[in-house]
């Protein structure tokens, strides 16, 4: 019995992972961008390859650690872009770490 229960919560639990992703693929990319060009563009790069060494490249990271990270940023007063980040929606959040997570991983420069 708990063997059936486990399959179904997998099989479950992947069904939503596939509908998640294929949403952020139709609406949140386009919105992702528009974030990204308003508010991390500037140093992160629009495909997350940062403009300057020292500032980290977000491109080809975990989609969860940069949720994670972006979270922290948003409810913490010790970094500069802390207010942009506080201005932004937990979905926009999840947006900006999809499309950076899905750019391709920089080569060295």
């Amino acid at each position: 019995m708990h063997k059936k229960i486990s399959n179904w919560l997998l099989q479950a639990m992947t069904v939503i992972v596939m509908v998640a992703s294929n949403s952020f693929a139709d609406e949140g990319y386009s919105d992702a961008r528009k974030i990204i060009e308003n508010n991390c563009e500037g140093c992160h790069g629009l495909d997350g390859v940062a403009s300057v060494e020292s500032w980290p490249n977000l491109a080809c990271q975990n989609a969860g650690y940069l949720y994670s990270r972006l979270m922290h940023l948003k409810s913490s007063d010790d970094h500069h872009i802390d207010l942009r980040v506080r201005e932004l929606s937990l979905q926009e959040i999840n947006y900006i770490s999809h499309y950076y997570a899905e750019q391709p991983c920089p080569v060295d420069r």
